[in-house]
């Protein structure tokens, strides 16, 4: 079967999935909730892994815990419409969560972004031998080292569909990280 941009393959048993780049069952041994990132969309190359998403997340039930997950991106999306490269190396997902409209998060929907900034800074912090690195969160959405590098990124886009609102989390972190620290 011929894989184009409106039709992948769809690996349902680990078995048959392999990827020189990603390893799904390191992925899913470190996974750690219950729903989030359950569910995985991986391509080697793609123009963002938002587009994997956009759409897609209106026709699935919440509890899926969709994520999409690429090796390289080819149109990579930035705050106002910025477009980049993503190269081999780079950390590349974004994830789709859903939040009652009224609730207190689904009150105050402009700190997801916030949030997961800080979570992306706050989980690197957490691995052995980065505790003590200088990464912070340039607001509002951008991850650096010091005020030196720009490491990375979280986009993130809702669309409110009756009372629940659907959100897609994109994150980039650029090699360039790993190969600095």
């Amino acid at each position: 079967m011929e894989i184009t941009p409106s039709l992948m393959s769809v690996v349902t048993e680990m078995g048959n999935f392999s990827s020189e780049h990603f390893s799904l069952e390191t992925y899913q041994q470190n996974l750690q909730t219950k729903k989030l990132g359950k569910i995985v969309l991986f391509t080697e190359v793609t123009t963002t892994t938002m587009n994997l998403l956009d759409g897609l997340m209106f026709k699935l039930p919440e509890e899926m815990g969709l994520i999409a997950i690429a090796v390289r991106q080819t149109q990579g999306k930035g705050r106002g419409g910025n477009v980049w490269l993503s190269p081999i190396g780079c950390a590349l997902s974004t994830l789709h969560i859903t939040i009652p409209l009224h609730s207190n998060l689904g009150q105050r929907i402009p700190f997801i972004q916030h949030l997961v900034s800080l979570a992306v800074v706050e989980s690197v912090r957490s691995l052995p031998g980065y505790e003590d690195i200088d990464l912070r969160v340039k607001w509002p959405n951008d991850i650096y080292y010091s005020d030196l590098m720009k490491l990375g990124g979280v986009l993130v886009t809702s669309t409110l569909i009756e009372t629940t609102f659907h959100i897609l989390i994109g994150k980039c972190l650029f090699s360039d990280f790993f190969l600095f620290s």
